[in-house]
């Protein structure tokens, strides 16, 4: 075996055991996986932002058409990127639950927006997208039932697919501060 082989192997194997506990827990004790995450953004210059959530950072901005610097990937690219790796990985997760080998995996997204929705009250268009698709790219030398199998369940159970689908409830809350003179900040909580 080469060792590309044995790496591979090795990651199933691992996906594999991470799989049997979380099952247990699902089975014995399913309030354990049940979490609230919290990122951050902050505006750092211009449009750009700096977003952490534990000890990761992520850079965005929007190109230097729409007033950006271009200083790194668009909201509207980390959204696709975020649906194109979840599916991904679920299938993934799948496959090797399944024991269906892939020899290669590629997910493509496309989205489809009108810009004037999100830059404009008078716009007939929506802030977001009109539509979205994504191409799966397989090769396996399972067979075409066993990876569709694959597919639909890595589909029916990926949280960005969910996301995306406008299935999930969002509240806002807000809070303003406004500098007084004298160098002091005040803050008010509102809704």
């Amino acid at each position: 075996m080469d060792t590309t082989t044995d790496a591979q192997q090795s990651g199933n194997n691992s996906i594999v055991q991470a799989l049997d506990q979380l099952d247990d827990v699902v089975r014995n004790r399913p309030e354990l996986l049940r979490e609230t995450y919290r990122s951050v953004t902050k505006l750092v210059n211009g449009l750009q932002c700096e977003t952490q959530e534990d000890t990761w950072r992520a850079t965005s901005d929007l190109p230097e058409t729409v007033g950006g610097q271009g200083a790194g990937p668009s909201p509207g690219m980390l959204g696709r990127a975020a649906l194109g790796s979840c599916l991904t990985m679920g299938y993934v997760l799948h496959a090797t639950r399944l024991g269906v080998e892939l020899t290669s995996l590629t997910v493509t997204v496309e989205a489809d927006s009108d810009d004037g929705g999100m830059l404009s009250l008078d716009s007939e268009a929506r802030p977001g997208y009109s539509e979205v698709r994504y191409h799966v790219d397989i090769v396996s030398p399972a067979s075409d039932e066993l990876v569709h199998k694959v597919l639909d369940e890595g589909d029916l159970l990926s949280p960005y697919r969910d996301v995306f689908s406008e299935k999930t409830p969002m509240k806002r809350t807000s809070s303003i501060s406004q500098t007084v003179l004298d160098g002091r900040v005040g803050e008010r909580r509102l809704r």
